[in-house]
Order: C-alpha cells, then sequence, then structure tokens
C-alpha cells in the first residue's frame, strides 16, 4: 500500500483521488445471484406502482 500526502491548505478546495484495484473471481452465475440479492434487499423497497405525476 502506497500513500502520499502532500501539504494540506487550510482554506480554500481539496480534492482527494482514490484508486482501488481488485481482481473478482465470480462466475457470471455467482455475479447475477449478487446482484438479484442487492436489488431485492436494497432497491426493491424503491420501486411502486401507480399513476405517474406530472
Amino acid at each position: 500500500m502506497e500513500a502520499t500526502i502532500e501539504q494540506i491548505p487550510r482554506s480554500g478546495q481539496v480534492e482527494f483521488t482514490l484508486q482501488v484495484t481488485a481482481k473478482v473471481h465470480y462466475s457470471a452465475e455467482a455475479a447475477r445471484r449478487l446482484v438479484g440479492r442487492f436489488a431485492a434487499n436494497e432497491i426493491s423497497y424503491l420501486l411502486r406502482s401507480g399513476d405517474l405525476v406530472s
């Protein structure tokens, strides 16, 4: 792991950049199951039916 910290200004805008590299070892079927589980647990409560309001 490498970290480089330059002098941080006392005021003004500060920008941070983070880069992460990782190897993924999931089959397409395992990835599909994980996404399905995520959608069911984290997104499904946002979905509802009804009339569109403009």
